[in-house]
């Protein structure tokens, strides 16, 4: 969807002193990430995108999926992103995520340790690892491996 521009504010006073309405201006910049989204009342809505390939097709065998993820906002320490419809993978818990790109694995933990990823159930969890930012409009890319369903 497309930002919502940010509507012209007024300010102005009456009462005992009347002062005439005046346009509120505002030097703009950037709140997370979104140039322009430091002005009062621009908005956008949060997206991200992923692509994701594979190397192994097989039942029951070894595969590396490798994921690039995109966002129109910054993520923040502690955020997490979920990779979810893993189903029947035969991996569970924490998984080691390789850097393929932009510092893909590097920026996500598991909440607790850097470049490693939780598988729960039927999805994987990224949280974004302290002291890291995920920026506006970047490509991370990593791979992680799992053991695919021992059957289609």
């Amino acid at each position: 969807p497309e930002p919502q521009p940010a509507p012209l504010i007024q300010v102005g006073a009456s009462g005992g002193v009347t002062i005439p309405v005046s346009n509120v201006t505002s030097p703009g910049g950037s709140a997370y990430g979104v140039p322009g989204g430091s002005v009062p009342l621009f908005i956008v809505q949060p997206t991200i995108s992923a692509v994701a390939i594979q190397t192994n097709p097989m039942v029951s065998s070894i595969n590396n999926i490798t994921v690039t993820m995109t966002t129109n906002v910054n993520l923040a320490p502690g955020d997490v992103i979920t990779l979810s419809g893993l189903e029947g993978v035969q991996t569970s818990g924490s998984v080691a995520l390789t850097d393929v790109g932009g510092g893909g694995s590097s920026v996500f933990s598991d909440g607790t340790t850097q470049q490693t990823g939780l598988i729960s159930g039927t999805s994987l969890l990224l949280t974004v690892h302290t002291g890291q930012t995920i920026e506006a409009g970047s490509d991370y890319t990593f791979s992680f491996q799992i053991l695919n369903p021992p059957e289609p």
